[in-house]
């Protein structure tokens, strides 16, 4: 029976499926040029603890996406045979050595934990990086974050960030996603030029009076976080084109008839107090060339 690899989409890109069992099969295929693009999944058919045979084909690899079996050692050596790699995503639950220094291409790096990772401070080239809680604290401070002049995207995932952003004085950043963090400060954060902030599943979050004086942004997203207690405030974000505000995070006189003409999406809940439902300024208040956004 003729093998079929398994591909999948993922991220606008074609992913094959590195099966550990045909692994042969598939180190052929990738030399063959057919796919630049590996999945490693250790609950889709991956049973190895390494990828040791990186060393055959690792030249040829643009992204790699590794999620080993859960609560195996993995080991992550075969990526510096990976020279020319610019996307990295690893789902490194069990906290092991992770040697970057030979992927100075990267563009783009998620890892799960950061604290055994090495060889970071010299990708120099990175424009989009995922941070989560389980990093060094050096991690958010301005002489590690300089190391990066092409960052432009930066998510950060279940970090205390009660410091507020003064790591981030001065640099050019496009979008800034902070997720499930418990105690943040925006004290600092008007020291950026953003264009994008996404603020989802927060709590305590300080000097919210921040957001609404970054004049910088073009698209807010607020779900799950903070409260607004007047539409108005958003009229002060002269540049905003894009606007979310959906779940626990909502406005609470509702008078949402004042952005009508002013925003080109406008994602939200409707909520019995707002007096404009959302299918009715969807389809009549959106500025010119606006569209829709999904809710």
């Amino acid at each position: 029976m003729k093998y079929e690899p398994l591909v999948r989409r993922l991220l606008d890109k074609e992913y094959l499926y590195v099966n550990s069992d045909h692994l042969q099969k598939d180190i052929r295929i990738i030399k063959e040029g057919r796919y630049s693009n590996i999945f490693i999944l250790g609950a889709e058919n991956y049973k190895l603890n390494n990828v040791n045979w990186l060393a055959e084909i690792g030249e040829t690899i643009e992204s790699i996406i590794i999620t080993p079996l859960a609560g195996i050692s993995f080991s992550y050596s075969g990526l510096a045979f990976c020279g020319n790699l610019l996307n990295i995503r690893i789902n490194n639950e069990v906290d092991v050595p992770i040697d970057l220094s030979s992927n100075c291409k990267v563009k783009s790096l998620s890892l799960l934990k950061y604290r055994k990772v090495t060889g970071i401070n010299h990708i120099q080239s990175l424009q989009s990086l995922v941070l989560t809680r389980h990093i060094p604290s050096y991690f958010l401070t301005y002489d590690w974050i300089s190391n990066f002049p092409n960052l432009k995207n930066l998510s950060l995932l279940g970090i205390n960030l009660s410091e507020g952003f003064g790591f981030l004085k001065g640099r050019n950043l496009k979008t800034l996603t902070i997720f499930n963090s418990r105690n943040i400060s925006m004290e600092g954060i008007l020291n950026t030029t953003i264009k994008e902030l996404d603020v989802d599943r927060c709590k305590n979050v300080k000097y919210q009076e921040n957001i609404f004086k970054l004049n910088s942004l073009i698209s807010l997203k607020l779900i799950d976080s903070i409260f607004i207690d007047d539409a108005r405030r958003f009229l002060d974000l002269t540049n905003l084109k894009v606007l979310v505000v959906m779940g626990t995070s909502n406005i609470e006189k509702g008078n949402l008839s004042c952005l009508k003409g002013k925003l080109r999406h406008f994602g939200f809940d409707n909520k019995r107090h707002y007096d404009t439902k959302y299918e009715e300024f969807k389809e009549n208040y959106l500025a010119e060339n606006g569209s829709q956004i999904a809710t």
